[in-house]
């Protein structure tokens, strides 16, 4: 397994900013690798989301800043 992830774990939350707009907030909750095979990904997750919704992104310098789903 290499130790650089091929993808993100995050969660959303969604709240009001100080003008009544929709927001998200992202946090990272875990991290994927490609299996052995190449067939799959092995997920490892460190939080777990209230909603059950677990959104996989590449790996990048900061996190999405909205909800792309």
């Amino acid at each position: 397994m290499s130790n650089k992830p091929a993808l993100i774990a995050y969660t959303v939350r969604d709240y009001k900013d100080n003008d009544g707009n929709d927001k998200g907030r992202w946090h990272e909750i875990g991290a994927a690798w490609p299996t052995k095979s190449g067939g799959g990904f092995t997920l490892n997750l460190f939080a777990l989301p209230t909603d059950a919704k677990i959104i996989l992104m590449p790996p990048s310098d900061k996190p999405p800043s909205s909800t792309e789903d």
